[in-house]
């Protein structure tokens, strides 16, 4: 009878030591899950960069010698003008335009201040101080009408510099923001050189 009782208390021990979760069942193993590498969560792209276009230096030019047409359109309109207060009036807005205007081309280029408007500046604030010495005057004024064709000269010279610099202008922007670099092609059976921007 005790032999019994023995090995009923042993099987029961066994069969108690090998159900799941017993104290004395071993930590199961844990494997890591792997995702496969074609199912990875996929990342934002980036944001292509901003691109700039290249300038183009004969559209600078003709912008100069636009700003620089007009008030002198206008300055000739202002000596025909019969009516002698508004032919100052317009004579004076041309020698106003005459400053600034001839530096569009420059203005296109990136430059807001350049050294032909510094010069047309000082003309044309001696053209201008001239003409109404000029128009006030009633006697001699050869000082003041010397004054004036200086001042005008400026303006004409500070223009015609604003001009010739403005295409130049436009190639010192192109080679700051525009980056030109060759890299090879390949082109049927053999290779070739072509040229990325990158703006």
């Amino acid at each position: 009878m005790r032999a019994v009782i023995v090995a009923l208390v042993l099987g029961l021990s066994f069969t108690a030591a090998a159900q799941p979760g017993s104290p004395m069942d071993p930590a199961p193993s844990v494997t890591p899950v792997l995702k496969p590498p074609g199912l990875t969560q996929p990342t934002e792209p980036a944001p292509p960069p901003l691109t700039r276009s290249k300038k183009n230096r004969t559209v600078g030019t003709l912008l100069a010698l636009g700003g620089t047409a007009v008030p002198v359109l206008m300055f000739v309109a202002a000596i025909n003008i019969r009516d002698g207060d508004t032919g100052m009036n317009l004579a004076l807005a041309s020698f106003a335009t005459m400053i600034v205007a001839p530096s569009a081309g420059h203005w296109y280029a990136g430059k807001i201040l350049t050294a032909g408007m510094g010069l047309r500046a000082l003309g044309g604030t001696v053209a201008v101080l001239s003409l109404m010495v000029l128009a006030a005057s009633e006697g001699d004024a050869t000082g003041a009408e010397t004054a004036f064709w200086c001042g005008t000269i400026a303006l004409g010279v500070g223009a015609v510099y604003d001009i010739a610099t403005a295409g130049s202008a436009v190639d010192e922007w192109n080679e700051k923001h525009v980056t030109v670099m060759p890299t090879a092609l390949k082109v049927g059976d053999g290779y070739g050189i072509g040229v990325v921007g990158r703006f």
